[in-house]
């Protein structure tokens, strides 16, 4: 069998996969101190720890033993399986999820409610703005958020009062607010805004950009800058008088959210 980059390898794929080599040791069914004699080339496992390992690591044995040119010319010539890119998808997705639980506090800073205002060219000259609710419920950070979509060509999948609710994640220093709704029919209402967070707490406004399909006319990308602005008062009160469509060059709207969008 041959060894010469088992140590390498073993390591490399723990830390891949687990923060750090005892977590690694307990998912594989070993101790700490049998992985370290394995590390240092002191002992050489069995063919039925090798099939352990490679299991709880979700390799292949050869990905363990072979050189790293070897090992990824076989990784191009082997497409993984829907079930290895699930697997891999959840991983990385629990990983988000865990960084961002460590980020509570700060999510917690920019909760608050807010009108959202969307620029988009489908929109042409106008705005549109809803209704926002950041909030976090145990350690999960929400966003719900009510639009008023009464408007010619309107998606007619979209109903009038449209609602929906996003995740928000913290990574790479960014709120990133996730929504995966479900429509009437096969279409799926899918997308993603990124904002800067606020800097301190009594900062009104977030900035940022979304990206989703566009519903209206199928086939497109709908790529939209977009505001938060806080505010307070009844949730009814301000939708009913600032919600919806509003041109853009509509003297309310505050200097921020003018410069954001770039109008004159």
């Amino acid at each position: 069998m041959q060894t010469e980059y088992f140590s390498t390898n073993l390591r490399r794929l723990i830390l891949e996969k687990h923060t750090n080599l005892s977590n690694g040791a307990q998912a594989i069914g070993i101790n700490r101190q049998q992985l370290n004699k394995y590390l240092k080339g002191v002992n050489q496992p069995s063919v039925e720890i090798l099939k352990k390992m490679a299991s709880a690591l979700g390799v292949t044995i050869d990905m363990l033993l072979l050189p790293p040119a070897h090992r990824h010319a076989q990784n191009v010539n082997t497409p993984p399986t829907s079930d290895d890119l699930n697997d891999k998808f959840i991983g990385n997705y629990k990983q988000l999820c865990s960084f961002s639980q460590a980020n509570h506090e700060m999510l917690r800073t920019n909760c608050g409610n807010y009108l959202i205002y969307h620029s988009s060219d489908f929109l042409k000259d106008h705005i549109l703005i809803g209704y926002s609710q950041i909030y976090q419920h145990k350690h999960t950070t929400y966003m719900s958020t009510l639009m008023n979509l009464d408007r010619e060509g309107r998606s007619p999948l979209l109903p009038r009062l449209y609602r929906y609710d996003a995740i928000v994640l913290m990574n790479s220093g960014c709120l990133h607010c996730v929504r995966i709704n479900s429509l009437a029919g096969p279409d799926t209402d899918l997308g993603l805004m990124i904002f800067r967070p606020k800097r301190i707490a009594s900062e009104k406004h977030l900035f940022g950009h979304g990206l989703t399909t566009g519903l209206s006319e199928a086939g497109t990308i709908a790529h939209s800058a977009v505001v938060l602005e806080q505010i307070h008062g009844r949730a009814l009160s301000v939708f009913r008088r600032h919600c919806g469509l509003r041109r853009s060059d509509d003297n309310r709207l505050t200097n921020a959210v003018r410069d954001h969008f770039n109008l004159q």
